[in-house]
């Protein structure tokens, strides 16, 4: 599987360094060179949306065929409690769920743990590293991107906290 990065990261003039980063995947993703982990899957199942969470400049972005719609500010795990670099997918929304989670839920299928993207009641805490690993937004920001976020869209988490080789 690494010889295949290193073919693929050569052929697109990008860093040759085996490690499907931020730039190797963002090329994977464009030119439809992704292949789901699903045989059975077709062309249509390919990701037209993507949320790439951007942990070292404290940003969401919001990906529509390619192209950035919209970038959120947002807050990311602490020190003490990173938050799960890698590739995973939405795996739950939910209204309303209570608590701190703010007004919107967007479950993550990371497996070793509850993690996802949600509003927060405590706007200060949006632009710094203070959660345990979720990713906050402001309500009124996740308000507006839920409609637009299925179960099973992709999620991208980069920065600080993503470490090591992002492939599985």
């Amino acid at each position: 599987l690494e010889a295949a990065v290193l073919r693929f990261q050569r052929l697109h003039h990008l860093i040759v360094d085996g490690v499907v980063g931020p730039w190797t995947f963002r090329a994977l993703w464009s030119s439809q060179s992704y292949k789901p982990h699903r045989p059975e899957a077709t062309q249509a199942d390919l990701p037209h949306t993507l949320l790439h969470i951007d942990g070292g400049r404290g940003l969401l972005h919001y990906n529509r065929e390619g192209q950035v719609l919209k970038t959120y500010p947002i807050a990311i795990g602490s020190p003490y409690y990173l938050t799960p670099g890698g590739y995973w997918e939405v795996v739950s929304k939910e209204v309303e769920p209570g608590g701190y989670f703010g007004t919107r839920w967007l479950g993550l299928s990371v497996p070793f743990g509850a993690y996802g993207i949600h509003g927060t009641n405590n706007p200060e805490t949006i632009g710094k590293r203070v959660t345990h690993g979720c990713i906050y937004m402001l309500n009124s920001h996740i308000e507006a991107l839920f409609p637009h976020v299925a179960v099973g869209t992709p999620v991208l988490i980069t920065g600080p906290a993503a470490t090591g080789r992002m492939l599985e």
